[in-house]
């Protein structure tokens, strides 16, 4: 089902684009975040029912759907383990006779999906999630309090979890600049993010990317840093908007408007996913009833002339 929501043209990377969005999968109330194996494969997680499902086309190149987990009170951030092949999952698991919430980081293999194992506990509720090597970066707001928020570092061989960074404002998205060896971290309320050094995890230098934070909440963020841009989700307000990491004076971009409460933003990779577009969750739906939240494709964000 395609939808055309956005007929405005934006000005983006010296080109005129038209964006436009388009709806790849439909009937969810809180879809938080998601990722790409490279192998055809797109997973998200829907929080709100705890549960992960996996996207991709078949021969007739349509898009289809399949749950893969379901076992969760709820499932927030997604990455995939490249060394072993697996995809994990930030998730909260109620356990025992009083249901007791206990945070996790699980794995399981798409061809194995009815399987899963523990990777570590976390210390809090965790949200975002990148991996590094052996490594996966989990944020946590840790309550509502402000400067309480962290990130941690799983050692996925050891299956340890320790403080990399502290003293955030509610710690949300997370996106990670392989090529430079930092870590970008979104915080909600603020609308600012904060740059870690991957290797000495001091802090490099922070970027205000919304100047509302009543208003504007910034949930999720991802990095081209080919092109020294930044794009985030603007939970409140509805929209994805572009940030130049080259010059912080240039005005910021709207690359999407009119969304229901956008979670996640990431490019896409592999057969079947453009990696000329952006790719958009959103979330917000308080209560199972809803089914009005989407998967959605921007098309045409970060390539010269509009082509892959």
């Amino acid at each position: 089902m395609v939808r055309q929501s956005l007929t405005a043209l934006v000005l983006l990377l010296g080109l005129w684009v038209q964006a436009a969005d388009v709806t790849l999968a439909d009937g969810f109330a809180w879809l938080e975040n998601q990722c790409f194996d490279g192998r055809g494969n797109l997973f998200f997680s829907d929080s709100t029912h705890g549960e992960v499902w996996r996207l991709f086309q078949q021969n007739d190149n349509r898009y289809h759907m399949e749950r893969l987990q379901s076992d969760f009170r709820s499932v927030l951030g997604l990455d995939v383990d490249a060394r072993r092949d697996e995809v994990l999952a930030v998730v909260v698991r109620l356990e025992g006779r009083r249901h007791v919430a206990r945070n996790y980081l699980i794995a399981f293999r798409a061809e194995s999906p009815s399987l899963y194992r523990i990777v570590a506990e976390l210390p809090a509720r965790g949200n975002g999630l990148v991996v590094d090597g052996r490594y996966a970066y989990v944020s946590s707001a840790r309550g509502v309090l402000p400067g309480k928020g962290a990130v941690y570092r799983v050692d996925l061989d050891q299956g340890t979890a320790q403080i990399f960074a502290r003293g955030l404002n509610d710690a949300n998205g997370l996106a990670l600049d392989a090529r430079k060896r930092e870590l970008y971290v979104a915080e909600l309320t603020t609308g600012a993010i904060r740059v870690y050094n991957l290797e000495t995890g001091s802090q490099v230098r922070s970027h205000r990317v919304l100047d509302s934070p009543s208003t504007a909440w910034l949930d999720d963020v991802v990095v081209d840093s080919e092109r020294g841009w930044l794009y985030g989700t603007d939970f409140a307000k509805g929209r994805v908007v572009g940030f130049s990491l080259q010059d912080e004076a240039a005005p910021l971009v709207e690359i999407a408007v009119g969304l229901k409460n956008p979670t996640s933003v990431a490019f896409g990779r592999g057969e079947g996913f453009r990696d000329c577009s952006l790719y958009v969750t959103e979330g917000g739906g308080l209560s199972s009833r809803e089914t009005s939240r989407r998967l959605l494709e921007l098309p045409h964000v970060r390539c010269s002339g509009g082509h892959n």
